[in-house]
C-alpha cells in the first residue's frame, strides 16, 4: 500500500512538471545542480531515509545493549548500521566515483563492495 502511494506520488510530481515544462530527471539531481526550487527532491529524500536508517539502527543498538546486554541480535543491528552509514558515506562522498578516477577499475570497486555485502550477509544469515 504505501509503495502504491509512493509511486503515485512520483507519478504525480513527473506529470506536474512536465506541465510546466520542467525536466522531471532534475528531481533525482544532487541539489547543487538544481536550476529551480524542486530540483533535487528525491536526491534529497533518499539520503533523509538513508540517515533515518542509520540513526535507529545505532539507537536500536544502544537501547538493547542497555536492556539486554551479550545477545548476538545486537552485533547484528551494530553491523546493520556500520553497512548502511558505510553506504551512507559513499552515497554522500561518492567515493567510488573518486576511487574510479584514481586509477582503480570500476571492476574492482564492485567486486570490493559485493565482497563486503556478502560477508555481511553470511555472517548474519540467521
Amino acid at each position: 500500500m504505501l509503495n502504491t502511494l509512493a509511486f503515485l506520488l512520483v507519478g504525480v510530481v513527473s506529470l506536474a512538471l512536465n506541465g510546466f515544462g520542467s525536466s522531471v530527471k532534475e528531481l533525482f539531481f544532487p541539489p547543487c545542480l538544481a536550476t529551480y526550487p524542486g530540483a533535487g527532491f528525491f536526491f534529497m529524500m533518499f539520503q533523509m531515509l538513508f540517515y533515518l536508517s542509520v540513526m535507529v539502527c545505532v539507537f536500536s543498538f544502544s537501547l538493547l545493549r542497555t536492556t539486554q546486554p551479550n545477545r548476538p541480535e545486537n552485533q547484528f543491528i551494530l553491523a546493520s548500521a556500520v553497512v548502511t552509514g558505510f553506504f551512507l558515506f559513499n552515497e554522500f562522498f561518492r567515493t567510488h566515483v573518486h576511487l574510479g578516477r584514481a586509477g582503480f577499475p570500476k571492476v574492482t570497486i564492485v567486486i570490493i563492495y559485493a565482497v563486503a555485502a556478502a560477508v555481511y550477509g553470511l555472517t548474519f544469515r540467521r
